[in-house]
């Protein structure tokens, strides 16, 4: 049967390896942004993450990972076979 005191004990032990595999002063905040997003710079889009999480400020480094849909994907097909078109090439096949 497992207690609150056996839980507690695990999750003291999880946060104490956690800690001892992050060097010190080092911390990287890994956060997603949506596609519609994309016209804002990276640091525009850091401030937002940071004013929903202040925690994260100060971070040595930001990784954004970017959401696309099926709707933004196929809306960027038709634009890259627009620009072929007027280019008067083929869109190429990815």
């Amino acid at each position: 049967m497992v207690t609150k005191a056996t839980i507690g004990r695990l999750s003291a032990r999880i946060d104490a390896i956690v800690a001892a595999r992050q060097p010190p002063g080092r911390r990287q905040v890994v956060f997603s942004a949506p596609y519609d997003k994309d016209d804002e710079s990276g640091d525009i889009a850091i401030e937002r993450h940071c004013a929903a999480h202040p925690q994260d400020r100060g971070a040595d480094s930001y990784v954004i990972i970017i959401e696309y849909t099926k709707a933004d994907c196929r809306a960027n097909d038709e634009r890259l076979a627009r620009e072929a078109r007027a280019r008067g090439s083929a869109p190429s096949k990815l």
